[in-house]
């Protein structure tokens, strides 16, 4: 899907990971039996990030919306040359909406992200951080086209929640959203509304992968 301005695209997918001790308590119907398993799917992904012992159970991806405050960040940087210090961090959020492409990273202003999209935050990222927003490393950009495909964005849930979408925001690392100061000094890059909502509890992994190109 174009945004707005019609000069990028972008695509998010979701793959939601379950343990498959997980996967064999639900099946049996034991709720004890699965908390337990739960639990040790989490510890377990904190220790070892290869996915060994989970498996693959839903993929859905989102439409995407590039933000008018993202077009003002790349012309601020790339055309005024305004000093770039770059800082991706993916989110999750939990309202059946499709963002618009006004909405901005600044907490004081009425069209701020978080109050239309409801971000989600009952996760850990990089191996137990219960504080930041996932890091995304992007690859090197090739035939007009850059993604982290490579290395998603990953989040390991700590309780139940329904996540309906995602966004990319630059400069603001922490999900308690104190660093949400809005332009120039954070950017809402995009964010998109899942085709599959993913229903996701203790223990389950979410990986994030987008890619942004050339429309």
């Amino acid at each position: 899907m174009k945004d707005a301005m019609g000069l990028l695209k972008g695509v998010y997918e979701a793959r939601r990971y379950e343990g498959r001790d997980v996967l064999r308590e639900m099946e049996q119907g034991d709720p004890i039996g699965e908390a337990l398993a739960r639990q040790r799917a989490l510890e377990l992904s904190w220790i070892d990030p290869s996915l060994k012992g989970f498996e693959l159970v839903q993929s859905s991806q989102a439409l995407n919306t590039v933000m008018n405050e993202w077009y003002d960040f790349i012309l601020e940087t790339m055309i005024r040359g305004t000093a770039l210090s770059l800082n991706l961090r993916m989110g999750l959020f939990g309202n059946n909406v499709s963002p618009a492409a006004t909405l901005v990273s600044d907490s004081g202003d009425g069209s701020y992200f978080h109050t239309s999209l409801g971000e989600a935050t009952g996760y850990t990222v990089d191996s137990g951080n219960s504080t930041n927003r996932s890091t995304t490393t992007f690859a090197a950009a090739a035939s007009q086209s850059i993604t982290n495909s490579a290395a998603a964005s990953r989040f390991t849930f700590t309780g139940t929640d329904t996540i309906y979408g995602l966004f990319l925001i630059h400069g603001a690392t922490l999900k308690d959203r104190s660093q949400d100061s809005g332009y120039p000094t954070t950017a809402l890059c995009s964010a998109g509304l899942l085709d599959a909502s993913q229903a996701v509890s203790n223990g389950s992994i979410l990986d994030m992968v987008y890619t942004q190109s050339k429309a």
